[in-house]
């Protein structure tokens, strides 16, 4: 089965993340956690409901922190 609109929209999202920290000078910033939220609610606020993008932040949180943690 392929993947959803819903889906494919997280995707896409993740992977502008992906590149934005991949790119970034500073990995360990503060802001990128604030950045998460502002550019989720922007991407995202057209097709998921409020609870929606929350998991999403949650997740997408969740992901950058086990990156950074790996130093």
């Amino acid at each position: 089965m392929k993947p959803s609109s819903k889906q494919l929209k997280v995707i896409e999202f993740l992977e502008q993340q992906l590149k934005f920290w991949k790119n970034t000078n500073d990995i360990g910033s503060p802001t990128h956690v604030g950045d998460i939220s502002e550019f989720s609610r922007a991407n995202l606020y057209d097709v998921f409901s409020e609870d929606e993008i929350e998991d999403v932040d949650i997740l997408t949180t969740e992901l950058y922190i086990n990156i950074l943690e790996l130093e």
